[in-house]
Parts: C-alpha cells; structure tokens; sequence
C-alpha cells in the first residue's frame, strides 16, 4: 500500500541530541507509522548519520518504513532532490534536523491536504524553542532564524504574497509539485546554488520550491493547525551568525529574483541608472542614523546582494560564452 506522507530529514553532520528530539517527536505522530514512509537523507555528514543510527537503535529501526539515504554532494538542495527521487508518497513532508513536529502534523496535514487540493505548498505555525535565552535585541530579527507564528490561515496563489508563502521547516509539497521542482533544478545551477551548503548559510531553495507552486499553476499557504516548534542553538542568536546569515540571505535573493526576472539584470537603461544613484544617496543618508546593530545589518545585506547580483551576471556570461541564449 502506498503511504499517505513521505517524510524527509535532510541533515548535515548534525548534533545528535536535537536529531534524536526530532525523531521522538515522530514517533509521537498520532497518524500511524504504517501509513507513512521516513526518510532520513545523509547529505555528507561525518562521521555518516548510518554510525550514529547504529548507536541509537531508536533512530530509523523503530520505523516500518525507516531508512537512511546518503547524497555524498553537499547541498540541502542536492538532499532534498535526493529524498524526492527516493520517496514514493503523494504528500512530501520536510522536516529539519532541529523540528519537533506537533503531534498531529501529519494527520493535520493530510486533512489540509484534502481540505485545499488547489494548494501545491503549505507550511506551519513555527515557535522557538532556544537553546539559551537570547539577548534582547535579537527578537527583532527572530524570523531571520525560521520562527514564524501563524495566527490566521493564508493561501494564495500569488507569488508576491509572502504572507502565504511557507517556510521549508516542515514545508508539505505534492508529488507533483516536487516532479516539477526537481526537473528545474537538474538543469538550473542557479536553482541548486539555493539552500544551505556545508557551513554557507545560502537559503532560499524552501521559497523557490514554494513560488514553484504557483508557477505550475497551483497556491501556497501556511495554516495555524499545523505547528512545529524549532530549536534554535546559542550560536544562532549571536550577531556575529546574523550578520553571516543576512548576507547570504541577501545573496540567496539576488540569484533567486535573476531568475523569475532575468530582465532585471544588466540593463543599460540610463535615466533607471541615475535613479539608482539617487536612490543610492539616499540609503547613505539613512544608514549613519539607524542604530550600529541596524547599520551592520544594512551592510550585510547589501553586501550578499551585490555578490548576487555579480554571480548572476558571471552565470549569465558563462551561457552565452556556450553559445546558450540568455532571456530578458
């Protein structure tokens, strides 16, 4: 019998006390473990997620359906193309190394599932379990970090709509979507330069394959019922990892913005290119009033997106000297 749900953990060298968390916190699902498959993606971790499944027996073997999968390239867009080549369900549940699913996610997610058939993507209600209190300043920037409450349900078809647009902790995706996620990506280097990769805090790949929804024709949505809660480790509230994190992120949406716009890169147009300079002046202007922790931000991510936009040209530059044609 195929089973209802396929759930993904895609992991690189975790820390196994909130890996071990992650999967009690499925043993706990209300939803039988026969009627959905886990898959446990090892995207490279040493020594191998298989050593460490083998000093805890709870890990995979509790699971009728359990089983590790290895993706030797680095990548979490390499993994979660990986764990959608090797699951076999309708309804693809990713879940990350440091989530405690509520309970009832996965029945939650079914009922969503038939409730919105019109919906390709959804995620959750996301709460912030830290491992250390964090200071006070960084609460501000808390969604920076994949904390997201959910008050009221959202869904929309609207790529521009972030407020339905889910997060990829614990993302639920269709098959059919996931087909046409994966079938982009083998042949965009753009789409797999998204997402974390080893120590590089790139992200964006969960947003990509939610705004694919929409290109496919389908919507997205993010829904109070399902909830997770997220761990956040000490070294995450730290500005030093900000700051790393706001830059990548910025790069993250240059690569992404080049490629549902291509037009918006390399243009010539003069009068847009003073505009930029104004524009410039004026973000000058502002910058040497806004607190140090803001400015060091503002920095950040201006940063990540001039190194975004540089690699998009540079990607750009490299089709044509294939001979391929580059769209604007």
């Amino acid at each position: 019998m195929q089973p209802a749900a396929s759930v993904i953990i895609c992991t690189h060298n975790p820390r196994p006390e909130f890996l071990s968390r992650t999967v009690e916190a499925l043993q706990r699902q209300t939803l039988p473990s026969d009627a959905w498959e886990f898959l446990l993606v090892d995207n490279g971790s040493s020594p191998p997620v298989a050593e460490m499944a083998a000093g805890q027996e709870g890990l995979v073997a509790w699971h009728p359906r359990g089983r590790i999968v290895e993706e030797p390239e680095l990548g979490l867009t390499q993994a979660r193309l990986r764990g959608i080549a090797e699951s076999t369900a309708e309804l693809i549940v990713f879940v990350d190394d440091d989530n405690l699913l509520a309970p009832d996610y996965l029945e939650v997610a079914a009922r969503i599932r038939r409730e919105h058939p019109n919906l390709a993507a959804f995620g959750a209600s996301i709460l912030p379990e830290y491992e250390q209190e964090p200071p006070p300043w960084f609460h501000q920037f808390r969604q920076m970090v994949a904390v997201r409450k959910v008050s009221q349900d959202r869904w929309s078809n609207n790529p521009d709509d972030f407020s339905s647009t889910p997060l990829g902790a614990g993302m639920v995706i269709t098959r059919d979507l996931a087909k046409h996620y994966a079938a982009d990506a083998r042949n965009n280097p753009s789409k797999r330069a998204l997402g974390r990769r080893g120590k590089q805090l790139t992200g964006g790949e969960d947003i990509d394959i939610a705004l694919t929804a929409c290109d496919i024709g389908q919507g997205k949505g993010v829904f109070a019922d399902l909830r997770l809660t997220h761990i956040i480790p000490a070294a995450r509230t730290e500005l030093s990892y900000l700051l790393r994190l706001q830059e990548a992120t910025a790069f993250s949406i240059a690569v992404r913005r080049a490629m549902r716009n291509p037009s918006s890169y390399g243009g010539t147009n003069e009068p847009s290119r003073w505009r930029s300079v104004a524009r410039k002046g004026l973000q000058s202007l502002r910058r040497l009033a806004m607190p140090r922790i803001e400015r060091d931000m503002h920095d950040a991510w201006n940063k990540g997106m001039a190194a975004g936009q540089t690699y998009v040209r540079q990607q750009a530059a490299q089709r044509i000297a294939a001979g391929e044609q580059v769209r604007s």
